[in-house]
């Protein structure tokens, strides 16, 4: 794009309050598409063929509103592209569609452009050329919304609950001197429609919005902002008036959360940061502050995002190397790192974990990048004669596509597993430890040595460990930076030690970034060591 960031963040402003269709049938590339529409559009909805599209189509009808923008393949199973465009602009003409084609797809684009789609992104499908037709597609759509609205009158009303909707919320917000505003997110909604059916869910909202209207002082300013969503403009104070709605809400069926802000020049945007931060920590409301914005994080885990997508797209996903060494300074074996790495204005750009792997967890794309890394890491095993570490958390052995993946590795090449060592990530996640020692005992069978990883952090329960069958205790970071200036790190240091010289574990210290902590460490009695001290990952061993 042209002035990228400038339109990066225009297109962010843009989309925080559309919908979008997605239809892909390729698993992977609608999973990773599907990761950066999430980042930019308030609801992703996701088909796997035409059909399938159409049913979600029919439904967003029901709901009384349709969605901002379709993006979809040609080539699919039951309904196909072009037929799923034509079956939607016969009910809509002015549904904006975008079309992924292939570049052997003349023909099909012809049928397209006889319908009016002027919009295409060609495979391969990059994160720019994505970002450049949505860019163009949604500041269309929002010129189209404009116009609409100058159109209608003020007075539009949500047919469900006659209150005004969100199109009356954005004009009187430009018209009206209101200090406050509070959104409502009913949680459960959907639950409650389930149980009771579309038209009972529909009493009991409206039972609810007249026991708030009757506890309210300008009933005027309640707003259907979305299908759960409920708004409210006003003066008064803050805390009174969230308690007034908390009042109501807590007698009613509904679940929810409120998010208020008094951030008068970007109302809709920092309530939503305050409903968001509600939501994450689990209490009844929030009222924005300075502290919990996330507009620059959210831009950043987008730029995050886009680079992870290119890098699986580009390989460009690679495995480093960190050497741990013995008492005697002898290297002893390696634990695998993950780097992955950009061309940022003609410069590599390397990211490191702690900069990606949460963001790609989220969006379903360490999957991806752990098998492009464990494959080159493989090729470099394969050539050597020390053994190899892997970090793998209970979520990837609990979800066990990952370790599906290597254990097919092992049975093409026997020599791997030998010299493999799967370091457990400690966490408080586990919840089922029979899960966790199937996969023991499943990867034991093929001479593989256990590491419990981060030890002293996370594994609650001794019983169960003395049960796992473990070769080495790595004791966690934290404890070991502070060993030489806090004696409780000290002593809790001293305590796994012997622990495991008495169940027949050795340890390893990492983050050994001193002499003076590895001289310690190996006074204590701790076997293996790694750090920056002695060697910092390599990216050729």
């Amino acid at each position: 794009m042209e002035n990228t960031n400038q339109n990066l963040n225009e297109l962010i402003e843009l989309c925080k309050d559309m919908t979008v269709l997605y239809v892909e049938d390729d698993i992977k590339l609608r999973d990773v598409n599907t990761a950066i529409l999430e980042n930019l559009f308030a609801q992703v909805d996701t088909a796997s063929n035409g059909a399938k599209a159409l049913e979600k189509y029919d439904n967003q009808k029901l709901e009384d509103s349709c969605y901002d923008i379709i993006l979809t393949d040609i080539n699919m199973p039951y309904v196909n592209g072009i037929d799923l465009a034509n079956q939607i602009l016969e009910q809509n003409p002015n549904q904006q569609i975008l079309v992924i084609s292939a570049y052997n797809d003349s023909p099909k684009l012809e049928a397209l452009i006889e319908l009016g789609i002027k919009y295409y992104v060609q495979k391969p499908v990059s994160t720019e050329k994505l970002m450049t037709i949505l860019y163009k597609a949604v500041k269309e759509v929002d010129k189209r919304r404009k116009e609409t609205l100058e159109r209608e009158s003020l007075n539009n009303i949500d047919n469900i609950t006659k209150l005004k909707n969100t199109a009356c919320l954005y004009e009187d917000l430009k018209t009206t001197n209101y200090k406050n505003i509070l959104l409502i997110k009913l949680r459960n909604y959907e639950k409650v429609q389930s149980i009771y059916g579309i038209e009972k869910s529909d009493e009991i909202l409206n039972e609810l919005i007249s026991e708030i209207d009757a506890n309210i002082d300008f009933k005027e300013n309640l707003y259907r902002s979305g299908i759960n969503k409920l708004a409210y403009l006003f003066d008064e104070d803050i805390l009174d008036t969230v308690n007034r709605f908390i009042e109501k809400l807590d007698e009613s069926i509904f679940t929810y959360t409120i998010g208020v802000s008094e951030e008068k020049s970007d109302f809709i945007s920092t309530a939503k940061m305050a409903l968001a931060y509600a939501i994450d920590h689990d209490i009844k409301y929030k009222v924005y502050d300075k502290t919990i914005d996330t507009k620059h994080i959210d831009e950043t885990e987008l730029e995050v995002q886009e680079a992870i997508a290119l890098a699986i797209k580009e390989d460009d996903v690679y495995p480093v190397f960190q050497p741990i060494y013995n008492q005697d300074g002898t290297l002893l074996k390696y634990e695998i790192l993950m780097r992955l790495s950009v061309e940022e204005n003609k410069r590599e750009r390397v990211f490191y974990p702690n900069e990606f792997i949460k963001i790609a967890v989220k969006n379903n794309m360490f999957f991806d990048l752990n098998c492009i890394m464990l494959k080159k890491a493989f090729d470099v095993i394969r050539l050597s004669n020390k053994k190899f570490s892997f970090n793998i958390s209970y979520r990837d052995i609990e979800n066990s596509q990952l370790c599906d993946f290597i254990e097919d590795e092992f049975k093409k090449d026997e020599t791997l597993s030998k010299k493999f060592i799967f370091e457990l990530l400690e966490t408080n996640e586990i919840d089922d430890y029979n899960t966790l020692e199937k996969f023991i005992k499943r990867f034991k069978d093929y001479s593989v040595q256990i590491a419990l990883d981060d030890f002293g952090a996370g594994y609650s329960n001794l019983n169960h460990i003395l049960n796992i069958e473990s070769d080495y205790i790595k004791i966690d970071g934290s404890l070991i930076k502070e060993i030489n200036c806090n004696n409780k790190s000290l002593a809790i240091v001293k305590a796994i030690v012997s622990f495991a010289k008495d169940t027949n574990l050795k340890t390893i210290a990492e983050f050994v970034s001193s002499k003076e902590i590895f001289e310690k460490l190996k006074e204590i009695g701790v076997d293996e060591f790694q750090g920056f001290y002695l060697s910092k990952p390599l990216k050729e061993i």
